[in-house]
């Protein structure tokens, strides 16, 4: 995909700066805004604004804001248990693989649910969607002060988790999470349309898996649809009674 950078309207030098940049690092062509014209006509254009990051894809914008993530966490602090509480207890202090880093909603709750005592590791392979979410989470606690902090623990890579799991060893993490982008999807929000369309499909393998089996520590949580048959693939089923999704839990047997 070809990506256009550029700027919003009456951008400052450090925006064109910035735009210039970003055209180097994707290999794509910078073009000042004024000449750019409707950024729906385009397939795909980086916009640097004064506070973000925003992608336009065939006239979506996708952009960073941990929406999902700032509900989750406020209902932790007024003592609800998260899906993750639910599924596995507390797991303060523990160090998270999270393979498929997105917008960065579950990391961040991660990052809250395992606390300064532990650390949350996250894979993104799109490198434009982990641009965007880097920059987002850089500015997180200036822009967002209810989640201040969350993101000093997330540890960003711009690797595919296939390779990433192979260099691991045993015991490096205690958790290893997967969320892959389902097949059917099962919502059609604007937000999620773009996201779609940016993201590299790398399939969760059954190799992967079983790598992941061996190295988790404490546990392996895979989501997906709703009806995905998580025990034909060594997965114990976990379900919420209202949700359309469903979590594939394995348990290291020795802790």
């Amino acid at each position: 995909m070809d990506i256009i950078c550029t700027t919003s309207q009456k951008p400052t030098d450090s925006m064109i700066q910035s735009a210039i940049t970003h055209s180097k690092y994707f290999k794509g062509e910078y073009i000042p805004r004024k000449r750019l014209g409707s950024l729906s006509e385009r397939e795909c254009v980086l916009v640097v604004t004064k506070s973000s990051l925003n992608v336009y894809i065939k006239g979506q914008k996708l952009a960073f804001h941990p929406s999902m993530a700032m509900l989750r966490v406020k209902r932790i602090k007024n003592g609800e248990l998260d899906i993750f509480n639910k599924i596995l207890g507390d797991i303060t202090s523990w160090a998270v693989l999270d393979c498929t880093l997105g917008l960065a909603s579950d990391s961040l709750v991660l990052s809250k649910l395992v606390s300064c005592k532990g650390q949350v590791t996250s894979l993104e392979k799109s490198k434009l969607i982990y641009k965007i979410v880097k920059d987002g989470l850089g500015k997180l606690d200036s822009s967002y002060p209810e989640l201040s902090g969350l993101s000093k623990n997330i540890t960003l890579k711009n690797v595919d988790f296939n390779n990433y799991i192979e260099g691991l060893n045993y015991g490096d993490f205690d958790l290893i999470y997967f969320d892959p982008m389902f097949d059917k999807p099962i919502e059609n929000s604007p937000a999620i349309s773009p996201l779609r369309d940016l993201a590299h499909y790398s399939p969760l393998s059954i190799k992967s898996l079983e790598k992941a089996k061996k190295l988790a520590k404490k546990a392996v949580i895979v989501k997906n649809n709703k009806n995905f048959p998580f025990e034909e693939i060594g997965l114990k089923k976990f379900t919420l009674p209202s949700s359309s999704v469903s979590y594939g839990i394995y348990l290291n047997k020795e802790e």
